[in-house]
This record gives structure tokens, sequence and C-alpha cells, in this order.
């Protein structure tokens, strides 16, 4: 259910817990999934195993509530298929899949025999892995490798313009920032139907420089991708462009044209990648940040704080990207009175700023980018990526090798005793099952976030506090 992602209404749910909302998908627990999956597969397999199984006392019922699910999932597959006409290039696939699912069952069946059970310790992996391979095997397609390789006529055009145009207010340490406005509405591509279908598709995903595309050719895309890095805010952020796209710094956009082909055009009221203002506007809330923002407010004068700065505020400067890594971005200020300095980059923990080598907090500025309060006669700014996260995983890491050798070593001779099996009630089982589907049901209408449950999670915000 959680590999579905925002697909289901489990994933709504999660968001609601602490710290979940901070990741656009759900990659931090797709881990437990895989292992939770993985621990039902070694339970079942040694449930097969057991010499002495049980018969269920209910057989008959689960037999009844698979079949009826069995055919409510082909009644809903039959509507998605045959509903509108648009989904008929997967019929054949479901076919073969009915066919390969039969064929799974009647193998599940045999081995749960007893005179299968021998085999089924070897048989049941060579089923899984069978199954799987004939599921997938033939999703992925291949193209030619220069679809990759080669530099797209798009981003050789960004490349040229951005090194010969003179009329650059800013200096090109840090690479042009792009964004892709491309996408499955406004053009005939799919990138969401499988390599198996359409590769022109993907032979051409390139020239779009959608997503993180542009970092291939030294580009640097603005609109967040797939990446489980992103924050919540980047999607926030995301939805106000293209109104936005000055304020992030973005020079270029890609189109799609009417004739089959693309357009490149340059943006020449983005604003550089470093700038120093005078000015603030103290946001009481994101949500009222973005608000401010997308009334539209002198962006080149102001930026927009969810933190009142301690220091004082000087009336701005000039500013220079001199060098740009990936860990390390150094900006020269020049006539600086003091000010505000702004840097187009992501706000993101592990960030920290030196002024003239010494440390100053870092502001998060217009939502998603970070600034720092720089005095008056200040020369340089450095940001330097410097997380905690790293060396406390670190040390975790380590700890838990020593920890790991110290059992396997202690545990040579250690001997466990046997656990024995438990005799369970039928109808104790049927009970918990009943309680797990009532969970799922309540889970199920709090992650829908009716009207109820909306005022509720209002009244409790209000209550406790946002």
């Amino acid at each position: 259910v959680l590999a579905l992602g925002k697909y289901t209404a489990i994933f709504s749910f999660f968001y609601q817990v602490p710290g979940f909302s901070l990741f656009r998908i759900p990659t931090r627990f797709l881990l437990w999934f895989a292992v939770g999956v993985s621990a039902l597969c070694g339970l079942g397999l040694d449930q097969v195993l057991r010499r002495e199984r049980p018969r269920p006392a209910n057989g008959w019922l689960l037999a009844v509530v698979l079949g009826v699910a069995s055919a409510g999932l082909l009644w809903v597959s039959g509507i998605a298929l045959f509903g509108d006409g648009s989904e008929t290039r997967y019929i054949h696939h479901l076919r073969g899949d009915g066919l390969r699912l039969i064929g799974a069952l009647i193998i599940g069946a045999w081995l749960l025999g007893r005179r299968a059970r021998r085999v089924a310790a070897w048989a049941a992996p060579v089923v899984i892995f069978a199954e799987l391979y004939s599921f997938g095997a033939d999703f992925n397609g291949t193209i030619e490798p220069a679809a990759y390789t080669e530099t797209p006529a798009t981003a050789r055009e960004i490349l040229a313009d951005f090194r010969l145009s003179s009329s650059r207010s800013h200096t090109t340490a840090a690479p042009p920032r792009i964004v892709s406005l491309v996408n499955e509405r406004n053009s005939p591509f799919d990138w969401h139907g499988g390599w198996a279908y359409d590769l022109e598709s993907y032979r051409r995903y390139n020239e779009t420089l959608r997503m993180y595309s542009g970092g291939l050719y030294g580009l640097a895309n603005a609109l967040p991708g797939w990446s489980p890095l992103h924050l919540y805010r980047h999607g926030e952020f995301a939805r106000g462009y293209p109104a936005f796209a000055a304020l992030a710094g973005v020079e270029y956009a890609v189109r799609y044209s009417r004739d089959g082909g693309f357009e490149v055009q340059r943006l020449t009221t983005a604003l550089p990648r470093a700038y120093v203002v005078g000015q603030f506007h103290l946001a009481t809330s994101p949500r009222a940040g973005l608000s401010y923002m997308a009334r539209g407010f002198p962006m080149r004068g102001e930026v927009v704080l969810e933190e009142a700065p301690v220091a004082s505020i000087g009336p701005g400067g000039a500013a220079e990207i001199v060098r740009y890594d990936d860990e390390e971005v150094a900006v020269a200020l020049t006539d600086s009175a003091g000010g505000i300095l702004v840097l187009s980059d992501t706000y993101y923990p592990g960030w920290r700023a030196f002024v003239d080598g010494v440390e100053r907090p870092i502001l998060r500025a217009n939502h998603v980018f970070r600034a720092v309060v720089v005095p008056a006669g200040a020369r340089e700014v450095i940001f330097s990526y410097e997380p905690d996260s790293f060396r406390y995983g670190l040390l975790v890491s380590v700890a838990a090798v020593a920890l790991w050798l110290g059992l396997a070593w202690g545990g040579r001779r250690l001997i466990l005793p046997p656990v024995a099996n438990m005799p369970t009630d039928a109808g104790a089982r049927w009970k918990v099952r009943a309680v797990l589907g009532v969970l799922i049901v309540v889970i199920h209408a709090i992650a829908t976030q009716g009207p109820l449950w909306s005022e509720w999670l209002e009244r409790l915000r209000l209550g406790v506090g946002s």
C-alpha cells in the first residue's frame, strides 16, 4: 500500500505525521515496506515447510473472501481498461498477467500438498523469480546511448548564449538556471506509460531539459524532480511558476513548439543568483509569505523573511558569486553599506554562512532560499555545507558495526532454546483481523480529510499551536 505513494489514502495519512511531510515521496518508509514484505514471505515459506500444519477451521470463508477480492479486482480492471478506451494498450498485458496468476496459484496449491513439501524450499524462490521476471522483463526498453551522451540542441543554445552574452549582471561562476515548461499535458510525450510502449518520448527526453537532465550539460534546473531530498517547500514554491521564475534567478525557459520542436526563451527579468537588499518583509507564516510574493512585491529591493534579523540592516550594495561548488559558495561584496545578502539557493539543513570569517545565522528567504545579514564594509561571504547528520550517521554506523561484530563473536557458542508453537484460537484470529479492518477503515477516513476531519484538525492546531 505504501509503495503506491500518493495514489492511496494511507500515504496522505502519513503526511500528517510530523517529519514525513518533509519528503515529497515515501522513500523513507518504503524501506520498511520492503522489509515487511520480505518478512511475510519468509514466514509464509516457513509455514509451508512445517511438518505438521493445522488445517484452518474457516478455510471456506477464506476462499470466499479471496474469491470476492479477485472478482472485485477483475471488475475494477475491466472498468479501467474498457471504460473510456484510453488504456486499451494494456489489455494484452492484463491477459498475460491473468494467465501467470492462474499458473502461480496452481503451483502454489501444489506446493502446499504433502508430497511437494520437500521441493518447496527450492521451488518457491524459482517460482518467485520467474513470476517477477516475466512481469517486468520487457518493461524497460533500450535506446541509443547518443540520447544521453550527446548534448541536445536546447542545451547547446543555452550554453552558447550564456557564454557569449556580455550583458550579464553577474559572474559566470554559477551555472545558468533553467526551467522546463514541457510536460505531458502540453506535448505529445508520454513518460509514464513505460519504455515498452513509446521509446520516442524517452529518446527526446533530454531535449526537454526536464527535472535534472540539465545537470548533465552544466545547467541548473529550477523545478523539483523525483529526488527524495526535496523539501515540501520546493513543491509549494514550484506552484508559483512561471511567475516565480525571476525570483528564483531563472534565466532560460524551454517550451514545446507546435512544429514538434522546442523553443528556448531568455528571461531578461531574472534576479541575480546573489544580491543585497536593504529592506525586508516579515511573514507571519509560510503561507502568508507565499501569498505576499504571489501578489507581487519589489523583489529587487526587498526580501521576504520568516524570522526577524537580530542585527541592524543597511541600505544594500552589490554582490557577485566568485566561486560556486557543490559544497561551498563564495560571494564577493563591493560597495557594501550593509544589508541582507540573498542567495537564491535552497535553504537546507547543514549549510553555514561566514561573513569575513565570522559565522552568521542563515535566514530563510523568499520561502525556500538563503539569506544572511552583512554589516557595512563586509567583503566576502562563504556558504559552506557541513551537515551534522553526516557525522552522526558515521558514528551510528561505526557503533552498529562494532555491536554486530561483538554479537557475532560472543554468540558463537550460544545455544538458543527451541521455540514451541503456541496453540491459537481461530476465533481470536478473526477478532484480530476484524480490529485490523476497523483500523484500516478509520485510517482511510482520516486520510481522505473530510469536512469533519478538517474542522477537528483546525481546532487542534488552534488549540495546540501551529
